[in-house]
């Protein structure tokens, strides 16, 4: 099963994965990792090590990121090689519930699931 850290701003990645467990129940091998203004990018780096290895998988670990180029995505670049990490952004609540709901899946394909739930999921209505 594919590891997932939720990655972001404040408790934006905690309220997200609150409310996805009010859909689809308790989430298991699940980390949250928020980043707080106060807190310095070496803190950050740190908290998401420690996610990480926490959370080691040998079927990999996707990392959900709020947007791309703030401290959070940038961070979890910076890690990115050295713990084999697949990173997505523009985390989203449809996108989350894919990545939970087809882990057992190999980490490319899963990845492929979820960015094109996240696309799927953005819709104008009239």
């Amino acid at each position: 099963m594919v590891g997932l850290i939720i990655v972001g701003h404040g408790d934006f990645p905690r309220i997200l994965v609150n409310s996805a467990e009010e859909i689809v129940g308790p989430i298991e091998r699940l980390k949250v990792v928020s980043f707080y203004s106060q807190e310095t990018k070496d803190r950050c780096r740190v908290n998401l090590k420690r996610a990480i290895k926490n959370l080691e998988s040998p079927d990999g670990i996707l990392l959900l990121v709020d947007m791309f180029g703030g401290t959070p995505c940038n961070v979890s670049i910076s890690l990115q090689k050295a713990f084999h990490l697949k990173i997505i952004t523009g985390l989203n609540l449809p996108m989350l519930l894919e990545a939970v709901l087809h882990r057992e899946k190999e980490i490319l394909k899963l990845t492929k699931i979820v960015k094109e739930s996240a696309a799927k999921s953005i819709i104008e209505t009239w």
